[in-house]
């Protein structure tokens, strides 16, 4: 996932407006954080976000996550229906990952077993020729057999 994404459930204003009780929060949160820098970001989300993660050593996925917790905590405004929206964006793509590696691993093993499969079919086929070459005539009979028996059944089904 890209920087670009990673998109916050709040207004930048709003999280700008309410950027001394957020970092209050942010400390509290994170005692590892420097408080200093935090207001060196100027309440500018994208670099709260890379501050916190930087002193921390999280995830910029969890970081942001639990900064939209504190600013709705802090009393942020969120951005209404975008904000839901983006929540459940996020929500989706935590979704979406474990749902696509377990489609992966399901079509390697389709793959696998399709493998396995074709290497038994193709000996299976060749072993079936290699009986027929030594066993010719009596080929040939049981398909002269089989012929005669399927031309007396059309011929019944036929009244005659």
């Amino acid at each position: 996932m890209s920087d670009a994404a990673l998109t916050f459930p709040f207004s930048e204003d709003a999280f700008r407006g309410s950027f001394s009780e957020v970092a209050r929060l942010i400390c509290e949160e994170w005692p590892k954080v420097d408080r200093e820098a935090l207001d060196a970001t100027e309440g500018d989300p994208q670099k709260v976000l890379d501050t916190v993660v930087a002193a921390t050593g999280h995830s910029k996925v969890l970081v942001r996550k639990h900064l939209g917790e504190i600013a709705e905590v802090a009393g942020v405004d969120a951005s209404g229906i975008e904000a839901r929206l983006v929540r459940l964006l996020h929500f989706l793509e935590d979704k979406a990952d474990p749902i696509g590696q377990e489609a992966q691993r399901l079509a390697g093993q389709v793959r696998d077993r399709g493998v396995s499969v074709g290497k038994t079919v193709a000996g299976s086929v060749h072993e079936a020729e290699g009986t027929m070459k030594d066993n010719l005539w009596v080929s040939l009979i049981a398909a002269m057999g089989l012929g005669v028996l399927a031309g007396l059944i059309a011929g019944m089904t036929r009244g005659r």
